[in-house]
Order: structure tokens, then C-alpha cells, then sequence
């Protein structure tokens, strides 16, 4: 026979907790979830590559700016007009999207936006192309490479060198090539 510890005995038996909510009393139209990824589908990316081509190739590299948590910015000089690129790598939101000046306030670039930023500030943007199938987007400086992996919450950039070696990553990685 078990006999009950002690403690057991001694404290009152609690009814159970009601773990869900009478269909009298639930809401009838549900909110998203905060969870649920908002980052872009890979036709949603081929659509957003095809408006940017137009718009910002070719372009000057001026500036890259960090954007804290979120990702970086990069400040275009395009003929005739500035444009600011903002590539976030948040995993709920990962994407890439033109801003007005005043829309997004970047700090001074650090960490991997300062390596950016000492590698391709001055550099031409001669070419903006998406892979096949993938939310991964390259873009084009001359011999080197930003590319972007637009994967929710495996979102990531790197800069490639003439090779496709990565240099450097926003996040750590354990791949050596892109």
C-alpha cells in the first residue's frame, strides 16, 4: 500500500483550472498571432527585386547606417535622387523595402554594418538579382557581394569577397561560402 506524503494530505484539494473558454464567451474574429511571420514570400521578393532594380540600379553606395535588433541601412546616391534601402533581418519580419528619410533613424554603423560600411561605402551597385526559387537576394558592389537570406527567423546577410568567401556576417554562421 502508498501511503501520501505529508505535505499532500495537508494541503486542500484545488478544482482544476478551466482551460478553455466557454464557445458562449469566445471572440469571433481572431487577432494574429505576434508569432506569425510577416517576412516576405519568395514571389512577394521577385516583385520587390524587379521595383528596386528600376529604382536604385545603378547607385553609389554613400552610407551604411545600423538599425538596432533590426538590421542596417543603406543610403543610395542614385542620378537625381537619394534613396535608403532597408534591409531587415528581424525573424518575424524579414524584407527589404525602400523608406523615406525620415521613416527610419539609423544610428552610426556598428558591427557588421560598419564592416559594411568601411568595405563598400563609395562602391557602385551594378547588379540586384534574386536566386532562383529562394528568398535569397544578391546585390552587386564590382568584385564584391551583399547577400541577403530573407528567411524569417534565418535571416542573415553576408559580404562576399571576389571568391563568394564570406568575409562577414550579420549573425553568426557556420558557412564558409555563399
Amino acid at each position: 500500500s502508498v501511503t501520501p506524503s505529508p505535505c499532500a494530505a495537508a494541503s486542500p484539494r484545488r478544482p482544476p483550472r478551466q482551460t478553455t473558454t466557454p464557445a458562449a464567451t469566445r471572440p469571433t474574429s481572431r487577432r494574429p498571432s505576434r508569432s506569425r511571420s510577416v517576412s516576405l514570400t519568395v514571389p512577394e521578393i521577385a516583385l520587390v527585386v524587379e521595383d528596386l532594380r528600376q529604382r536604385v540600379v545603378p547607385a553609389f553606395l554613400h552610407r551604411v547606417r545600423s538599425i538596432p535588433e533590426a538590421g542596417f541601412l543603406l543610403e543610395l546616391r542614385v542620378p537625381g535622387a537619394d534613396r535608403l534601402l532597408l534591409v531587415s533581418l528581424e525573424p518575424v519580419a524579414s524584407r527589404l523595402v525602400l523608406v523615406e528619410r525620415g521613416a527610419a533613424n539609423g544610428r552610426t554603423a556598428e558591427g557588421f554594418a560598419r564592416t559594411l560600411h568601411q568595405t563598400l561605402a563609395g562602391s557602385k551597385l551594378t547588379g540586384l538579382t534574386q536566386a532562383a526559387d529562394d528568398r535569397a537576394v544578391r546585390l552587386e558592389f564590382g568584385a564584391r557581394t551583399l547577400a541577403l537570406e530573407l528567411a524569417g527567423r534565418h535571416a542573415n546577410a553576408f559580404l562576399l569577397d571576389e571568391a563568394g568567401i564570406i568575409r562577414s556576417s550579420h549573425r553568426p554562421s557556420s558557412s564558409h561560402k555563399r
